[in-house]
């Protein structure tokens, strides 16, 4: 499961770490800037809630060009932002 350091609003960097079929450590100024030892282009991003309310889990959708390939990834957690940063790297993941 990866990791995530949020700042407060405005600022910066993320940074966040994973550790799986495809280990990989990210740092950016946004959801994507990290660097994950392979280009990423981020094709299609899709997110909504399980349920109504501050606790409900989101999930996030993504497609992904990574190298010649597309490949999907999902992501779910209560942090939209660390739903988003799960997808990417499952989509890392299929990759690898």
């Amino acid at each position: 499961m990866p990791g995530l350091q949020q700042p407060g609003a405005g600022q910066g960097p993320y940074r966040f770490t994973h550790r799986g079929a495809a280990d990989a450590e990210g740092l950016g100024q946004g959801r994507f800037a990290g660097e994950l030892g392979a280009p990423v282009d981020i094709l299609s991003y899709s997110e909504h809630a399980t349920s109504s309310g501050p606790d409900s889990d989101a999930i996030a959708y993504v497609r992904c060009r990574i190298g010649d390939a597309v490949h999907w990834g999902v992501g779910q957690d209560t942090s939209v932002l660390t739903a988003s940063v799960r997808a990417v790297l499952a989509a890392v993941n299929r990759a690898g």
